[in-house]
């Protein structure tokens, strides 16, 4: 039937054209992305698994990431606990030398020499070797040289109201800032190492007139790096000392060095002063002459709450928190943790308080070693002070006046001591080295965990795609060498070989604990690339077009299209035939 208004023929030829278009445009979409499924439409579920393979070869790559800094991580630790294990060999090379009795007091003290300058380099190896900032070793054993993780008490955080550093670019423009700052009312804040400068400038008066800050806050505002100052100078002096009130914030101030003469610390001497929240980290400190501490080398009618050192400290009148404390001052909720050396008076946490002052809720971890008199796990000498929940846990070598708590008191009735506990891991002597008893509030513990326990000395890796403890590896990379000072004072002790065998047995242990972690790590790298290619191949089968495949749609689908377009021609002239009949008609 022909008809004029139903084209039955165009309109079937239509739906094919349409039909060849759509499959033609399909084609050339995967033929140029390459992806057979484009969108949801394409294959609701075949796109739906795309999706979370994808999630999951994104998270293959980030573990393999993960998994090659593990390595990294583990080849170098590795490497410094083959130079820690050569050091070692050596102390004990050494202590065998003096075990021999034909030298004579020159050499002996020759060996002592070395073997202390040893200890020395062994500890700060093992404190300062990190990983991206992460330190490789901590001590797995109690009094040793762990590394606190914060704070004993919480931080409130004070705001400042300028920031002196905050546009300086150097110490002179922090400095004019801070003299204009101290000038009128406000907090004033310190952000980096250029600030600090600044303030020990204005109060040691060393470019102008000085300063005390008497009456004024300063407040750190950021973490500050010190590595970049050779020798620190200390904040105040026997001249010109801090009077104000410095608030770290909870930040710490990392990697100083300084030596000095008296008065050596971050500050030098501070008076009527107020210091709160703050940490001193991987410091070393040495002093001359006396009164030498991590963060205050004297402190006179001053008050230190909730701060902690850990580092190397040495000197005379030393503590790793505070060389000198006169009162009346207190120090609440604070530790130091590492080594602290010197001549005498030689303290873990204070080198000689006294003066009616108070130590309350703090601690000493570490190692203590005093070549004089007057060494003590906590203290070196006492007088006239309160030390109340306080503990030291420390090895304590000393000739005489040593305590596993405190070294020295002219009199213990002048000292006001409730529930302290110690341990002097050296010989678990006396809690005061003077007396003959432990006295009533000092008990020996061999028990005792520091409050803040130190840093885990353990690392876990993320090596799986999920949050699983399948997917997580701990090492264990504790190393605990405090005892190596214990072999110091006396290199042709009796007990000195044992001692190092021992040590030298547990970093092999460490060893063989890493060599087992890098034989993992490398199994799961491999376990990863292969489940990275079967799992990108599963992908293609599912994702990836077919290129022979949509080449031929495309061919195929081109002819259809030009075929409708030809034939549409036809169609639409068909009922032109009806004015063929209509002439017929006449």
């Amino acid at each position: 039937m022909i008809t004029v208004n139903t084209n039955l023929a165009s309109m079937l030829v239509q739906k094919n054209f349409s039909s060849a278009t759509n499959s033609l445009n399909t084609a050339i979409e995967r033929l140029t992305t390459g992806f057979r499924i484009n969108s949801a439409k394409d294959d609701a579920a075949g796109k739906s698994v795309a999706i979370d393979m994808d999630v999951k070869l994104s998270s293959n790559e980030v573990v393999q990431n993960n998994v090659s800094m593990g390595i990294s991580f583990l080849n170098s630790a590795e490497g410094n606990v083959n130079l820690i294990k050569d050091k070692i060999q050596r102390c004990r090379d050494l202590c065998e030398q003096a075990l021999n009795g034909v030298y004579d007091t020159d050499s002996q003290n020759a060996i002592k020499t070395e073997l202390t300058q040893i200890v020395e380099q062994v500890n700060q190896i093992q404190q300062t070797s990190e990983f991206n900032g992460i330190a490789l070793f901590s001590s797995s054993g109690g009094g040793g040289n762990t590394t606190p993780t914060g704070f004993l008490a919480e931080v409130v955080t004070q705001n400042a109201t300028t920031t002196i550093d905050a546009t300086a670019t150097t110490v002179a423009e922090a400095e004019t800032a801070l003299r204009t700052a101290l000038s009128s009312s406000g907090v004033i804040g310190i952000s980096n190492e250029l600030g600090l400068q600044a303030l020990a400038n204005v109060v040691n008066g060393t470019n102008g007139a000085a300063n005390t800050c008497s009456g004024k806050t300063i407040v750190l505002t950021d973490n500050v790096n010190l590595r970049g100052i050779d020798n620190w100078t200390p904040i105040g002096n026997n001249s010109y000392r801090f009077k104000g009130t410095f608030n770290g914030n909870g930040y710490h101030i990392s990697d100083m060095s300084v030596s000095g003469s008296t008065c050596v610390g971050l500050f030098g001497y501070v008076e009527n002063s107020e210091i709160n929240n703050l940490s001193i980290i991987n410091t070393a400190v040495s002093g001359t002459g006396n009164w030498v501490g991590g963060l205050v080398g004297y402190a006179r009618n001053s008050t230190i709450t909730n701060c902690y050192v850990t580092g190397t400290v040495s000197g005379n009148a030393v503590g790793g928190l505070v060389g000198y404390v006169s009162g009346p001052s207190t120090i609440i909720d604070s530790y130091a943790n590492g080594s602290v050396s010197g001549g005498s008076n030689v303290g873990g946490l204070v080198g000689v308080v006294g003066g009616n002052s108070i130590i309350s809720g703090s601690y000493a971890t570490g190692s203590v070693l005093g070549t004089g008199n007057f060494v003590g796990g906590l203290v070196g000498y006492a007088s006239s002070t309160t030390i109340s929940g306080s503990h030291a846990c420390n090895f304590v070598v000393g000739p005489t006046s040593v305590g596993g708590f405190i070294g020295y008191t002219n009199n213990v009735n002048m000292l006001d001591l409730s529930s302290n506990t110690y341990i002097d891991n050296t010989h678990n002597g006396l809690a005061i080295g003077a007396e003959t008893t432990n006295p009533s509030g000092v008990q020996y513990d061999a028990n005792y965990t520091p409050p803040s326990g130190g840093s885990s000395s353990a690392i876990t890796l993320q090596i799986g795609l999920d949050g699983s403890s399948d997917s997580r590896l701990t090492l264990n990379l504790g190393l605990d060498l405090s005892i190596l000072s214990s072999i110091v004072s006396d290199p042709a002790g009796s007990s000195n070989l044992t001692t190092i065998d021992n040590l030298l047995s547990s970093i092999t242990s460490l060893e063989t604990n890493i060599g087992a972690g890098l034989n993992r790590l490398e199994s799961v790298q491999d376990s990863l690339v292969t489940q990275q290619k079967t799992l990108t191949a599963a992908r293609s089968i599912v994702q990836d077009a077919d290129v022979s495949q949509e080449s031929a749609r495309y061919i195929r689908s081109q002819i259809l299209q030009q075929a409708s377009a030809s034939l549409l021609t036809v169609a639409n002239q068909s009922p032109s035939l009806l004015l063929s009949l209509i002439n017929g008609m006449r």
